[in-house]
């Protein structure tokens, strides 16, 4: 707003204030509406909008669970947040040949849908003046060094947050993310692959880097001075309200779950859940459905979780607009959409948000041998209550 415009706001206020509340007629009936006022919704408008909302849910969950059907995935669930309500359901099986159902509550790995989460926490350290996106993380993390034309300290925090630092995706093929269980696994990775080379000049270009949320996810750790999932717990996912998520997997396991199935020499197999430090920040998180649902909502105006400059922030695209803080951006007539999916062995998941329209649909499935399963419902969504596709 320009100063112009507040001060007529103030003004407008001030009137209000001395001519005290509108009163009714000499009859005692209430006054009329002034002229362009905008009619409030009666309760009638507000149920049929709610009746509406749920019908289109309703037909999102037939068009899951038919879907889920014709692949033979076990079982998914549907989260979609529009007009101040949050619809969520699960449809199919926990695990392939058991009975017990997907809920709205069941909790899936949601693999790189971490990747945003990590990036809002660090986002949140930020906005309470912690650290600065223009900061290198090798200040604090003096163990990050490579090898080559390009040294490590050239990086900055937002190169790794929007992936184009030119930080290696992985080490080499013999490094697995879950071969060191012990809580100092970044640290040690990173003490460990020093003669590793950045793939190009930072901020030159965009590279996917599942390493480089590792990296974020230490910086995290020093910054907060608790470890990684202590410090994204009490900055995000706790103020948000997502209480079945958790980046343990062994928490996970003794919740409402969903089992991964995926096909290994021609069959379904299926194995427990199982996450290292090493992982958490760019792929360890549990969530549901309705956790995810109330993680969109930190990205809407006022979410009380984020301050709306720094939604603003992260919602700003970088690399010519495709790319935000941890997220994927388009346009759309409804506003910027962000995104972000997860694929992990045996589970698959989209996320969608319209922050401006305050909308958003969160879709798990627990196989992943039918890929666009969750980017279909999801992008269906889009279309059903906005009218729009990405």
């Amino acid at each position: 707003m320009t100063r112009i415009g507040s001060l007529r706001s103030v003004a407008l206020l001030s009137v209000a204030v001395a001519c005290g509340p509108a009163v009714g007629g000499p009859d005692g009936s209430p006054p009329a509406p002034s002229p362009g006022a905008p009619r409030q919704p009666s309760p009638a408008d507000t149920s049929s909008a709610k009746e509406a909302a749920t019908a289109r849910f309703a037909a999102l969950r037939d068009a899951l669970a038919a879907r889920l059907a014709s692949s033979g995935t076990p079982g998914g669930a549907l989260a979609v947040v529009t007009d101040g309500e949050l619809f969520a359901d699960g449809v199919g099986v926990r695990r392939q040949g058991q009975s017990e159902p997907v809920t709205r509550d069941t909790v899936f790995s949601v693999a790189s849908v971490s990747k945003p989460v990590t990036a809002t926490a660090l986002m949140s350290l930020v906005q309470d003046g912690h650290w600065s996106l223009a900061a290198h993380p090798t200040t604090l993390i003096p163990e990050l060094v490579v090898s080559g034309p390009w040294p490590a300290s050239a990086m900055t925090t937002e190169q790794m947050l929007t992936h184009s630092s030119g930080y290696p995706n992985y080490a080499d093929e013999t490094y697995s993310p879950f071969s060191d269980p012990s809580p100092n696994a970044i640290s040690s990775y990173l003490l460990q692959y020093q003669d590793l080379q950045l793939d190009f000049e930072p901020g030159s270009q965009f590279t996917y880097s599942n390493f480089g949320y590792a990296v974020l996810g230490l910086l995290v750790e020093r910054l907060g001075q608790a470890p990684y999932a202590q410090v994204v717990d009490d900055r995000v996912l706790s103020p948000a309200g997502m209480t079945t998520a958790t980046f343990s997997h062994l928490e996970a396991q003794a919740r409402d779950h969903a089992a991964p199935h995926m096909v290994v020499d021609g069959a379904v197999q299926t194995y427990p859940l199982y996450s290292t430090p090493f992982f958490e920040p760019f792929g360890g998180l549990y969530a549901s459905v309705v956790d995810l649902a109330k993680f969109a909502r930190v990205l809407f105006p006022m979410s009380g979780v984020l301050e709306d400059a720094t939604t603003a922030d992260m919602l700003s695209g970088r690399l010519g607009g495709f790319m935000g803080l941890g997220l994927f951006l388009e346009p759309s007539p409804a506003g910027v959409i962000a995104s972000h999916s997860g694929s992990m062995g045996g589970f698959l998941t989209s996320l969608y948000v319209v922050p401006s329209a305050r909308f958003a649909v969160a879709v798990c499935i627990n196989a992943d041998w039918d890929e666009s399963t969750t980017e279909e419902i999801a992008t269906q969504a889009l279309a059903s209550y906005l009218g729009v596709q990405p």
